[in-house]
């Protein structure tokens, strides 16, 4: 499950990446592609949450897992 975690950090890392760079050169991308890339960064945190949601509480309650 930690390489889940450190997976989904590094995509968020990359996509946040990716926003400032479409922010300074918006001649290089679609115009809605911070749109694009904020939902996607929205999508991952929710998944990582959610994800971080479940192993608390597998350790809180070992017999449900």
């Amino acid at each position: 499950m930690q390489r889940v975690f450190e997976e989904a950090e590094y995509v968020l890392t990359v996509l946040h990446r990716m926003r400032d760079e479409a922010a300074v050169n918006r001649e290089l991308y679609d115009p809605d592609a911070r749109k694009r890339i904020d939902e996607a960064i929205a999508r991952v945190e929710d998944v990582l949450r959610q994800a971080q949601l479940m192993v608390c509480s597998a350790e809180r309650n070992p017999k449900a897992a």
